[in-house]
């Protein structure tokens, strides 16, 4: 079956390469992408941006490609332009389903079915739902049962809410992004890219919305790849692309599990050091106290990263008042002098 995924972001490249470089690819659209294309589905992936020719573009594809489902991302900020993809595809090709995901239609899903012009929306995780919404629509069926999806029924326009499934705990069966559905619409396609190494945050940042995706399905929210299979990808993005040196390893908890971390940092210097040509990493990291007062443990896990040629740690500090971060922001807890030391000791790594 031919399947469209649409991304849309605001600040953009240029109008026929939107994203600067591999770091801007985007995780859920890409891992919603590939596994229907690993399921066997032809499907074609959009950037748009508010330059987009967007009409054209849909009209065009519809006319000869003949999609039958339409995957949309949306953040709440992105919804608009989203919305109107879907109404012009709509206008377009009434008969084509088009479902919603993303941050926007999982945290406010009365409001995206509100819009006339969706089919569904996935609330919480659509690795597996958007598979199965696929294989009953190549089966001629009119979709119905599946988890994390409210469907809308096209006669009576009533939903169908499905409760949602509990989270995905083993991230190895979800296979790794599909880069190649992005190569037309990123100007450097051999610069920096991102892998992603675990889903979810135990920290409860009130500017965030962790909190609230957490509640909204059963099982363990805060998940970590192993670390073979993230060597595995970054293996395959070595020959896939090899003019790029570096890679972002996604995630701001890795010091929220200590072991996990050092398993990764060990293995990734292991396979570092049997290349002829070294990749270097680098790293968000959430500082808080039980980790930074701990010399001896940071200490260990700097000495790591350095062996695995982690050449820069991002630390989201948001504010240098400690009130503000523990009052307003609640950030993870650590003192001014903790980040200092800790910034410190990192320099000599």
């Amino acid at each position: 079956m031919r399947i469209g995924c649409v991304y849309s972001i605001e600040n953009y490249c240029s109008i026929d390469k939107p994203l600067r470089s591999p770091m801007e690819i985007p995780f859920g659209i890409s891992i919603i992408a590939t596994v229907l294309k690993v399921a066997g589905h032809d499907v074609d992936l959009f950037v748009i941006s508010p330059v987009t020719p967007l009409r054209k573009i849909i009209k065009d594809y519809i006319r000869e490609k003949k999609p039958e489902l339409f995957c949309l991302s949306a953040v709440s900020s992105q919804f608009p332009i989203i919305e109107h993809v879907a109404a012009l595809v709509k206008e377009l090709d009434p008969d084509i389903f088009v479902v919603l995901g993303g941050h926007h239609a999982s945290l406010s899903p009365d409001q995206a079915i509100e819009c006339p012009n969706l089919d569904a929306i996935c609330v919480s995780e659509g690795d597996s739902a958007v598979v199965q919404l696929a294989s009953q629509l190549e089966e001629g069926k009119r979709p119905a049962a599946i988890p994390n999806l409210w469907i809308r029924h096209p006669e009576t326009r009533e939903i169908e809410k499905n409760p949602t499934a509990p989270f995905n705990e083993d991230l190895g069966t979800i296979p790794h992004v599909d880069r190649t559905l992005w190569e037309s619409w990123v100007a450097n396609p051999h610069e920096e890219a991102s892998v992603l190494v675990g889903r979810g945050c135990p920290y409860k940042c009130t500017y965030c919305s962790n909190h609230a995706m957490e509640g909204l399905a059963e099982g363990q929210y805060v998940r970590y790849r192993s670390s073979e299979d993230m060597i595995s990808e970054i293996d395959s993005l070595s020959q896939q692309y090899p003019r790029m040196k570096h890679i972002y390893l996604e995630i701001e908890t890795v010091g929220a599990d200590v072991l996990k971390g050092i398993d990764l940092f060990e293995k990734l210097a292991d396979y570092n050091n049997r290349r002829k040509e070294k990749f270097s990493f680098r790293i968000n990291l959430a500082l808080h106290s039980n980790f930074v007062r701990n010399e001896e443990k940071f200490r260990k896990f700097l000495e790591l990263c350095q062996q695995a040629n982690v050449t820069a740690l991002n630390v989201g500090l948001e504010s240098g008042s400690q009130r503000v971060r523990r009052q307003i922001l609640k950030r993870p807890r650590y003192t001014n002098e903790e980040l200092i030391g800790f910034c410190r000791t990192a320099r000599e790594f």
